[in-house]
């Protein structure tokens, strides 16, 4: 499993980790989460020939994002990570490589169901235990209802 870590950071993401405070809500759950129990689980689904392949720990960060209130879908974090160097960082892509909606679909794809549904359901428990995810947002249909 090739994971580059060791990239040149640019201008703007420099500026961002600079001016990033320490209290930022974001950064604090990423900081108290543990994701070190997911590269063991997903290196299977990958082969050590080929394209050097996204973290699958900063993969699992930009899945969060919808449940932290940073975006609304996949393809919002998907164009949000273009140009929020914040969101960038804190995610781990540091040279400006962001997925696309696509990239989500097929990491999600890859990694099987009951891999994917394991490594959320595991992040999700660690975020209610921290109190970033309280379950008092409950879904709301706006389908019309003819009265």
């Amino acid at each position: 499993m090739k994971f580059n870590t060791d990239k040149q950071l640019s201008f703007a993401l420099l500026q961002t980790i600079e001016k990033l405070k320490s209290n930022d809500p974001l950064k604090l759950v990423f900081d108290s989460i543990d994701f070190s129990f997911i590269p063991p689980l997903v290196e299977k689904f990958y082969s050590p020939q080929g394209n050097e392949a996204y973290n699958p720990v900063s993969i699992f960060k930009c899945f969060l994002l919808p449940y932290l209130g940073e975006a609304q879908s996949m393809n919002d974090v998907a164009k949000k990570l273009k140009f929020d160097t914040r969101l960038q960082y804190l995610c781990g892509f540091y040279d400006g490589n962001t997925p696309s909606p696509g990239t989500f679909s097929n990491h999600k794809a890859k990694w099987q169901k009951e891999t994917f549904y394991k490594i959320m359901r595991t992040l999700i428990a660690q975020l209610v235990a921290l109190g970033a995810i309280t379950g008092k947002n409950i879904a709301i249909d706006s389908s019309h209802i003819i009265a």
